[in-house]
């Protein structure tokens, strides 16, 4: 019953196989329908029906690089009412098919229902001919070639057989035959023809073939209650050492078995198989034993994309070394490169192609030692004593090339070469790629282009520190014409240094203050809130807007300062001119104190009604309305007009807003004399007061025009217009 479960998962799982499969898919258990030699020239396959575990257009044997079909037969074929009557005289099935890992032999057994036809048939492929039918205990649920061809093994139901291909002949094995509690997994024929090896549940066993006698039984099968546990030996197919001391298996992890003791001598564990990998995975030897070479199909969905990998790793340090090929690359070529890469014929091919390679001249030189070098600098190579001593000798004149041509290239002043060697990986270690950057920014340098010297900064892996120099070199050869944007560009591309930011807003502000205006001022502060330049910005935009008042002249004039710029210095100054002109107007000998104290009440309450109509800082406003309110108060102490506004909720509010103004007025006046951090968003806002109120609410309509002058100005330069 066990064996019958298992023969229906693999119908299930095999059922998604493509027609012909190669040896790397071979599965070691029954039931086997495609199958290649180990060159993967010749296929023998098959193709089930209905009932499970069985071949229902016999066998075809193909040569897959020709196409041609070398041998096909099909003894059976299956009535229309095949389901009501399965044992149709004319019923079979062709089963447990096998190719010589040479190609010079290949087997299958087939059975006819209801008759004595019940071979395993042996033939060889180059001329097709049979050679042998095997009689009797029906051989279908494995069988292994061995490496020469010259010996067959076949099983069922736990019983072991080995023939002689050429005679026919069945050798002698003592006690070959298993009960069900030890579960046949894995057969297989070491290569010089002399032992046979099978793993077990929880065991393996080995016979001298040229004797048939057991040369060890190991059973490691324990139970405890309802638990049986063990050391396993794998169920994959068994690969064997060049020297036959040494086997691979696998199942879930690779196994190493010692062939003379059947000792385990390591389980490789990997996370690439897991136990449902294991008839879909392969280890064989490379490199005399010492390498075993792993093909991996993982995880077992992939079987139908043809998705694997394969590896080569140590397996004595359970230590990846290599991975070759990809994802549907045909396994056997892969396998071919393995055994080349790894034999000391490779080797002296490196060597051959080194000393060609040494024959060529500057940069094509350079390009095929590095070339070298990469395609080869892998752990593999540290296993061959004359590859290790090649690849080091050959990374000493790789580099020693690359600062050859660095040297050469700075010379001569070649900026190509130069960049070409930057951004390649044909410099090899850090001390020549640093070299390299140096020289170029050097050449760079000399030569004033800035444009390559800001290209030579945004190159991947450039040291920092030449990084900044090409930038502040670049920066410094800026032409006058350069727009400001460009400049502020620059600056928010590598905002990350402060050293190259502070040259690029040197630079901006030498030219806001060649412009020396209330316009450019405006523009540094509002573009960059935050440099060595920004208190002095801001300053000197407060002395040229109190310039612009003061040569007005007017309280509107006044105003419009004291209410754009209420953290100006200047403020107390402007505040002084604005009463003194205010007492001359509201002083008159032909008005009374009455209608002039209500006139001056009226104009502050009109300025009041336009600090609330618009939402941004209304400091300015009310140190307007407060410097109004205290002329009131002074010139027209007695007046109704006077007392009822004293007395109004109105000038309640206004001077609980004045008071809590002054108090963050004084904060604010302290960050912009220290030029402290918060002075980047003082800045901010007052660019936006500025613009605001001479946009919307300016008091002196010429002020506003000559600012828009100003700004208009301002502009046309900022787009290169004179």
């Amino acid at each position: 019953m066990k064996k019958f479960n298992i023969a229906i998962v693999l119908a299930l799982v095999i059922a998604i196989l493509p027609t012909f499969v190669d040896a790397s898919t071979r599965m070691t258990n029954h039931d086997v329908l495609n199958q290649t030699d180990e060159s993967g020239k010749i296929a023998i396959t098959g193709k089930r029906c209905k009932r499970h575990a069985s071949s229902c257009n016999g066998v075809t044997v193909k040569n897959l690089e020709t196409g041609d079909i070398i041998f096909k037969e099909n003894k059976v074929s299956y009535k229309r009412d095949y389901n009501q009557n399965p044992y149709s005289p004319i019923g079979g099935r062709y089963y447990n098919f096998t190719m010589a890992p040479n190609g010079e032999r290949f087997g299958f057994w087939f059975e006819r229902w209801n008759s004595s036809e019940d071979y395993y048939y042996i033939y060889q492929t180059n001329p097709v001919k049979l050679i042998h039918k095997i009689k009797g205990n029906e051989w279908g649920d494995r069988a292994e070639f061995s490496a020469s061809g010259k010996l067959l093994v076949v099983e069922n139901q736990n019983n072991l057989a080995v023939f002689d291909v050429d005679s026919g002949k069945r050798l002698p094995l003592e006690n070959a035959k298993f009960d069900n509690s030890r579960e046949v997994k894995s057969i297989g024929i070491t290569s010089d023809d002399t032992k046979l090896i099978a793993t077990v549940e929880y065991g393996i066993v080995a016979w001298d073939l040229a004797t048939g006698k057991q040369l060890y039984n190991h059973n490691t099968r324990k139970r405890s209650g309802f638990v049986v546990s063990g050391t396993n030996y794998g169920s994959g197919q068994l690969r064997f050492s060049k020297d036959n001391k040494t086997a691979l298996s696998v199942s879930g992890s690779i196994f190493v078995i010692d062939v003379n003791t059947g000792r385990l001598i390591k389980r490789f564990e990997t996370k690439k198989l897991s136990a449902q990998d294991t008839y879909y995975a392969k280890v064989d030897f490379i490199d005399q034993g010492n390498l075993p070479l792993v093909t991996v199909f993982s995880p077992l969905e992939f079987l139908k994309s043809d998705k694997y990998e394969i590896f080569i790793a140590d397996w004595k340090q359970e230590k990846l070394l290599m991975k070759i090929g990809e994802t549907g690359d045909n396994y056997h070529q892969l396998r071919k490169h393995a055994l080349e890469i790894t034999s000391s014929k490779y080797t002296e091919q490196l060597l051959e192609e080194t000393a060609k390679a040494k024959q060529l001249s500057g940069i094509a030189q350079l390009t095929k030692l590095t070339a070298l070098y990469q395609h080869n600098d892998v752990p593999l190579s540290r296993y061959f004593p004359a590859r290790k001593q090649w690849i080091e000798q050959l990374r000493t004149d790789w580099y020693t090339l690359a600062k050859q041509q660095i040297n050469q290239a700075k010379n001569n002043n070649d900026v190509q070469l130069l960049q070409t060697l930057v951004n390649s990986d044909l410099l090899g270690n850090k001390e020549n790629r640093v070299l390299a950057y140096q020289s170029l920014h050097s050449v760079l340098k000399n030569n004033d282009d800035y444009e390559k010297l800001i290209a030579l900064a945004e190159s991947d892996y450039i040291p920092a520190q030449i990084k900044r120099d090409s930038l502040l070199d670049a920066i410094a050869r800026y032409p006058d014409s350069t727009k400001l944007a460009d400049y502020l560009a620059l600056a928010d591309k590598f905002n990350d240094d402060a050293r190259v930011t502070n040259a690029i807003f040197d630079k901006v502000y030498q030219r806001v203050k060649e412009a020396d205006n209330i316009a450019s001022y405006q523009w540094y502060i509002k573009h960059v809130q935050q440099s060595e330049h920004t208190q002095e910005a801001l300053l000197t935009l407060y002395k040229r807007a109190f310039e612009l008042a003061d040569d007005r002249g007017t309280i509107a004039s006044y105003n419009d300062f004291i209410i754009a710029y209420p953290f100006a210095p200047q403020v107390n100054q402007a505040t002084e001119y604005a009463r003194s002109l205010e007492e001359d107007e509201y002083s008159s000998y032909f008005s009374s104190d009455e209608e002039l104290s209500r006139r001056l009440l009226v104009r502050s309450k009109q300025i009041s009604r336009v600090a609330n109509q618009y939402r941004y800082d209304n400091t300015g406003y009310l140190l307007v309305i407060d410097r109004m309110n205290t002329l009131l108060q002074d010139m027209y102490p007695g007046q109704d007009a006077t007392l009822r506004h004293l007395e109004s909720e109105e000038f309640k509010d206004f001077h609980r807003d004045f008071s809590r103004a002054m108090r963050s007025l004084s904060s604010k006046l302290d960050n912009i004399n220290k030029n402290v951090k918060d002075l980047k968003r003082h800045v901010a806002k007052q660019s936006d007061m500025i613009e605001q109120h001479f946009e919307k609410a300016a008091q002196d309509r010429e002020t506003a025009s000559e600012l828009t002058r100003q700004h208009r100005m301002w502009e046309r330069y900022l787009q290169g217009k004179s």
